[in-house]
């Protein structure tokens, strides 16, 4: 009978001889399934955190395990997994008798407490339920489920588990979030926030009565006002992780896994990101580098997941900009370089996006047809543009900051506003501009394969799932002021136009 234990640490020794420089090869499964898998097990224990400890569970053990899993005997698979099984569900206190058949990985393992085994047992079974789903669903039940899942937020948040166990526990919750988040069991977040979100919810119902006219300017400031809780059924627990995760974030060694999973949480519910990381931005209690790391897992969600981001573009140039506030100079100060990268990012990604820098207004066009210009020196709304009857596809400042031109793919129109107070009040009591030009477009010659930047809003999926990738036709429309003074239209289909403005 071979040995786990030598086995494992022969192939150990090898590894770090090499500086864990694993090719690409895939282990040869074809033997006794319990060595392959306690070796793959001490090989996830004992790898260090960052890129390298990432390649290898992506490049070498979860397809490992997926030939084990699809070539070897089943039923040799099932009596390994539920051994594994049963010394996750074993009590903490009592240690497997010698001739347990639970105790097999102990005994021909190499591993030194029964701690450090059900360590090895969460890794495996969790490995096992990424690499082949099936096999495990068939070898688990909602109790077993339940317990991987809070094995791993455990040894994840626990900074008693090391920071190998640590980072590996990310990877692995990472890379199958959404199982593991719907078995966890509830941790009694506070529930401030549900009250808070209902308190605005039944102020915005009474100011939108049957009878009441509102304008969009007090729209707007209705969802400023509670702008951090606004989405209905706000999930408390995912935020309250999304919170612990961001502090291992700070950990340099950790921050490779630890962003992973915040990437996953904002897949899963981009507000909840929102929402967590807004609020850490503020937090001088915490230190400047805790609210600039926030910003930039912000910043990175953007790079990573446009498409997710879009339906909240106004709600997350608000959290960005509070943290400019110029009633709060410390904060103001200390992120500055943080929103400075946030907001070139929407600027980078987003055609609906525009920025001008000497007159430091920054302007965002919704999926409500409506154009949001805020001032970057009071970090405040300056103007709100009504006119367009479609979502806003593209926007651009005119090269001296006088005029912003808009276009919407939905209603087929380019609108010119004004951009410049006009009159001594203008600027202090104007909230809504005005349009000074407006431009009818023909239909397209050609009709785009891909839906209209509208239709390609991401919605929520059911039950809390990732919602599936919505489509990315919204990034070919473009606008661009010419030297000449002439605008410059790309519209969905790839179809250019020029226009005066005049």
């Amino acid at each position: 009978r071979p040995c786990a234990a030598d086995a494992s640490e022969v192939l150990l020794l090898a590894l770090e001889e090499r500086s864990w420089e694993l090719p690409v090869a895939r282990l040869r499964c074809d033997g006794c399934a319990r060595v392959v898998l306690v070796f793959l097990a001490r090989l996830l224990l004992h790898a260090e955190p960052g890129p390298q400890q990432q390649q290898l569970l992506q490049r070498t053990v979860l397809p490992s395990l997926r030939r084990l899993l699809t070539e070897s005997s089943l039923d040799q698979v099932l009596q390994s997994l539920r051994a594994w099984q049963r010394v996750l569900q074993a009590r903490p206190a009592a240690e497997p008798s010698e001739g347990s058949v639970a105790c097999w990985p102990l005994r021909h393992g190499g591993f030194s407490s029964q701690s450090a085994l059900r360590d090895a047992a969460v890794v495996v079974l969790a490995a096992v339920a990424r690499a082949h789903p099936k096999v495990f669903e068939r070898c688990s039940n909602a109790q077993i489920t339940a317990a991987v899942a809070e094995g791993l937020r455990t040894r994840m948040l626990n900074r008693a588990s090391g920071v190998r166990l640590q980072s590996i526990a990310c990877e692995l919750f990472a890379a199958d979030f959404v199982r593991w988040r719907k078995n966890l069991a509830p941790t009694g977040a506070p529930s401030a926030a549900r009250n808070s979100a209902a308190m605005a919810s039944g102020a915005a119902a009474a100011a939108m009565a049957p009878g009441v006219s509102i304008s969009a300017a007090a729209i707007f400031a209705m969802q400023e006002q509670g702008s951090e809780i606004a989405d209905t059924g706000v999930d408390e627990e995912l935020d309250w992780l999304a919170a612990q995760v961001l502090g291992l974030y700070q950990e340099p060694r950790l921050s490779l896994s630890a962003l992973a999973l915040l990437m996953q949480v904002g897949n899963a519910e981009p507000s909840s990101l929102l929402r967590v990381m807004g609020r850490a931005a503020r937090r001088l209690d915490l230190g400047a580098a805790h609210a600039s790391s926030a910003l930039l897992v912000l910043v990175a969600f953007v790079r990573g997941s446009s498409a997710r981001v879009l339906p909240l573009l106004p709600k997350f140039t608000e959290a960005v900009l509070r943290c400019l506030e110029p009633s709060d100079p410390s904060l103001r100060r200390q992120s500055l370089l943080a929103v400075t990268s946030a907001l070139h990012e929407l600027v980078h990604t987003f055609p609906m996006v525009s920025f001008h820098q000497n007159t430091q207004k920054f302007a965002v066009g919704t999926s409500d047809s409506l154009v949001v210009v805020y001032d970057l020196r009071t970090a405040t709304k300056w103007r709100i543009l009504e006119g367009h009857t479609g979502g806003i596809s593209a926007l651009a400042f005119s090269n001296d900051g006088d005029r912003l031109a808009s276009y919407s793919a939905q209603d087929r129109t380019v609108r010119i506003w004004q951009c410049i107070a006009t009159g001594f009040l203008g600027g202090l009591l104007g909230s809504s501009g005005r349009c000074i030009k407006q431009h009818a477009l023909p239909p397209l010659s050609v009709e785009p394969s891909v839906p209209s930047q509208a239709a390609a809003l991401p919605r929520p999926a059911a039950g809390g799932a990732a919602a599936r990738e919505p489509s990315t036709s919204w990034r070919s429309a473009a606008l661009k002021w010419t030297e000449q003074g002439a605008l410059r239209v790309v519209r969905e289909g790839g179809e250019v136009l020029h226009l005066r403005p005049e």
